[in-house]
This record gives C-alpha cells, structure tokens and sequence, in this order.
C-alpha cells in the first residue's frame, strides 16, 4: 500500500471467504483443543505389556494405534460397568 491510499476502516472481513474451508487443519486443531483428555504414566512393565499387545493386535506401536487400543479398552471397561 502507497503513502498516499488510504488503509480500510475496520476489520478485513469477507462475507465469502469461510477460514474452515481455508484452513481445513485449523478447523481440526479447534475442534479437538476443546476435547478431554487422560495422561497416564505406565510403570515399565505394564508399557512393555501394552506395547507387545498393540503389536500383536495392530501390527505396530504409534500413537494412532495405541489410542484405539486404549479407547477399545474403555469402551469395554464402560460396557463392564453398566
């Protein structure tokens, strides 16, 4: 912008622009910064055990595996409970 325009008064918005559909990562980010969420510490004994049994389920250990191995496990905890 040249010395000589003027900047637009206000904020910068466009009523046809949608950030989700931009920014389709920052729309996730959003959503799940909001989520619940457990930390664990696992003694050395119990990670090995958890690790050797994602494996034998899942084929391998990363995190996306673990998660569903830790949601299956408390889906069936709840089930248990119920």
């Amino acid at each position: 912008m040249s010395k000589n325009e003027k900047k637009p008064t206000g904020p910068f918005i466009r009523e046809d622009f949608d950030l989700g559909l931009a920014m389709p990562s920052l729309k996730q980010f959003v959503r799940d910064d909001v989520k619940f969420r457990v930390y664990t510490l696992f003694e050395e004994d119990l990670l090995k055990e958890f690790k050797a049994a994602v494996i034998k389920k899942f084929g391998k250990f990363y995190p996306d595996e673990s998660k569903k191995a830790v949601i299956e496990a408390i889906k069936m905890w709840i089930a248990s409970v119920k």
